[in-house]
């Protein structure tokens, strides 16, 4: 069975950082371990990052998006 690459799109979003923190990340408990991983992000690891200042801060990523066909015979 043979898949074809139909279309591919990348994705970006926007999240209120602090907002994802206290909701989404595991809570306040995890908030110095994920600072941590913040400031010593590797490099080449833009489609995730934290832009503006500290009392306005935003999350934003990237995501790929694609969409196979399954080719029938």
């Amino acid at each position: 069975m043979l898949y074809s690459w139909e279309h591919e799109e990348v994705v970006p979003f926007e999240l209120d950082f602090e907002d994802w923190l206290e909701r989404g990340s595991g809570g306040s408990s995890v908030r110095s371990l994920i600072e941590r991983a913040l400031t010593e992000r590797p490099k080449g690891t833009d489609c995730f990052r934290v832009v503006g200042r500290a009392e306005a801060r935003v999350l934003e990523l990237q995501m790929w998006l694609a969409r196979w066909r399954k080719r029938v015979e």
